[in-house]
């Protein structure tokens, strides 16, 4: 209905998401008057963390895809426990100095339980069935995604690589081994 609508855009306006443009248009009966809304993407922003053996990375972009920060830290400990205790703590001050982050995705090698946030065998860090989601939202207020760190980067390349002329690709990545993901336009624009 128009007064949940204005109930809602009146929301991200007071977050700072959204901002109005333009002259307002009367319209007859409930709601806010019509004026043009567009996205403010610097106040809406996103964090990444990418596991490897010895060290994690952490970026925070925002929606438009500008990186505001990258950073890596070394871990001189690869045993889970200590690990993920230096990465929640990473996240947690990050978050602390960016509070519009609205979600993290953790991104790691191997296999995984993605439903349920965990690493069920990695090789690379030498973990076996390790709960990565439910130890980092401790102290993490953020919702957090647990990807495969090579679907990850797959799907951040998809959008330069399908277009309507090529709908398939084959993604591989080379540097740490030989993994790969598959990738496919759909029909109604999605990959």
């Amino acid at each position: 209905t128009r007064n949940t609508a204005t109930l809602i855009i009146n929301e991200l306006l007071d977050k700072g998401f959204v901002y109005e443009e333009g002259e307002k248009k009367a319209i007859s009966g409930a709601g806010r008057p019509g004026k043009a809304l567009f996205l403010e993407s610097g106040n809406i922003l996103f964090g990444g963390c990418i596991f490897k053996e010895d060290e994690f990375s952490v970026v925070i972009g925002d929606y438009s895809g500008k990186i505001l920060r990258e950073e890596t830290v070394k871990v001189e400990d690869s045993e889970p426990t200590l690990y993920l205790s230096k990465v929640s703590r990473s996240l947690a001050q990050l978050e602390e100095e960016y509070p519009n982050i609205q979600r993290w995705g953790i991104g790691v090698p191997g296999l995984i339980d993605e439903m349920h946030g965990r690493i069920l065998y990695t090789a690379r860090l030498g973990w076996r069935s390790v709960d990565v989601i439910s130890v980092i939202q401790r102290q993490v207020e953020k919702p957090c995604r647990l990807v495969n760190r090579i679907q990850a980067a797959s799907l951040m390349s998809a959008d330069f690589v399908l277009t309507e002329n090529y709908r398939n690709a084959f993604y591989f990545h080379l540097p740490t081994g030989i993994g790969g993901a598959s990738l496919t336009l759909m029909p109604d624009g999605r990959h």
